[in-house]
């Protein structure tokens, strides 16, 4: 226990002295108005040392959709999906809205609700019970 908490302060200074010398990331006006729309929902809410990077990050995930395994309409059943898991209602709203316009219906949308009700359900029954995770894993 002394030993986590020695590298947990470790771990903590290091992160404290990078801030210190670490140069911050400025962005001019007309940079953060480009990016902000390109990505108006999210643009305004980043500080400028993360809206490039974001800004990025989800045009990268969207050509997934075009570039990837897998098809739109399935891309987005998962991002809603892991919303449902994660409750999050903005998430939930944005991924059923563009799960249907890649031409997923009520049903399938029903469907993943269900999957992850199931999941949840599984989840909460081992977790609750204290079911060790090594008996589990050797069930597959």
């Amino acid at each position: 226990m002394f030993l986590n908490g020695i590298k947990l302060a470790f771990v903590f200074l290091i992160l404290t002295v990078s801030q210190i010398f670490a140069d911050p990331i400025k962005l001019s006006d007309h940079e953060r108005k480009t990016i902000e729309r390109m990505n108006p929902l999210f643009g305004p809410l980043l500080p400028d040392a993360g809206l490039e990077a974001v800004s990025k990050f989800q045009s990268s995930m969207m050509a997934l959709d075009k570039t990837g395994s897998f098809d739109t309409k399935t891309g987005e059943l998962l991002r809603l999906a892991a919303a449902i898991g994660m409750k999050c209602e903005y998430c939930i709203t944005a991924h059923t809205a563009m799960a249907k316009m890649a031409g997923a219906t009520m049903d399938e949308i029903r469907q993943v609700v269900l999957l992850v009700g199931e999941v949840q359900f599984n989840s909460t029954i081992l977790y609750g019970n204290s079911y060790s995770l090594e008996k589990f894993n050797s069930a597959f």
